[in-house]
């Protein structure tokens, strides 16, 4: 079973959004995890759209919680508001066991 988690609300700067992301985001991100006999085998954090400078900090927080979450998987992708992207990247890391750790910015398709 995989779990999504949204997040919303954060800074546009670099530094502010990483500090919002693990005050508020990291602890709703555990207790998924810790939920008492759920059959959870993957996490996928999906994150608002940002520029380069948010790159390394998303990154870095994918790998950590896979760490911390292993065996169950975290993943997490950057997107704009569009179901049916989510609902592809969403089967993918479902069906990728061995695929954790990683962050992934999704373009939007162009015409």
């Amino acid at each position: 079973m995989q779990r999504v988690v949204n997040v919303t609300d954060l800074p546009t700067g670099a530094l502010e959004a990483a500090c919002a992301f693990h005050r508020a985001w990291v602890p709703q991100v555990m207790d998924t995890l810790r939920l008492a006999g759920s059959p959870l085998d993957s996490v996928l954090i999906v994150l608002p759209p940002a520029g380069h400078a948010h790159r390394e900090w998303r990154a870095a927080a994918m790998r950590m919680l896979a760490r911390e979450a292993a065996p169950i998987r975290v993943n997490g992708i950057a997107l704009e508001d569009d179901a049916d992207v989510l609902e592809r990247c969403r089967r993918f890391f479902e069906q990728a066991p061995g695929v954790t750790g990683h962050y992934l910015p999704i373009e939007p398709a162009r015409p």
